[in-house]
């Protein structure tokens, strides 16, 4: 995959591949946390983890918040990965930006 700038080329960035990007964020500051979370963030990742926007319900309703926000990332990872083209995939399995994803 040539992801070099002389080429022009549209990019596409979606609300998914911004949500993906914000959750991935969080996930990573969530993990930093000890399992017992404090109240005000077990309470954001609960209403975000029932929140209407998902249209699947968790496949297990046991576990922490965490567990589920999780859960709920690697949903989310997955859905974006089957809209992806196989050469996109690659790039976004390797880590590359979303900015630099050319379709």
């Amino acid at each position: 995959m040539n992801l070099s700038p002389s080429k022009k080329q549209k990019i596409v960035i979606t609300g998914d591949d911004v949500l993906v990007e914000y959750v991935r964020r969080i996930k990573k500051e969530i993990k930093r946390l000890p399992d017992k979370l404090p109240t005000q963030v077990e309470t954001v990742l609960n209403r975000f983890n029932s929140h209407s926007m998902w249209s699947v319900k968790l496949k297990f309703d046991v576990g922490s918040s965490k567990e589920k926000f999780l859960s709920r990332y690697k949903e989310m990872k997955t859905r974006r990965e089957s809209f992806l083209k196989e050469d996109q995939l690659k790039a976004y399995n390797q880590g590359i930006p979303f900015d630099r994803l050319r379709i």
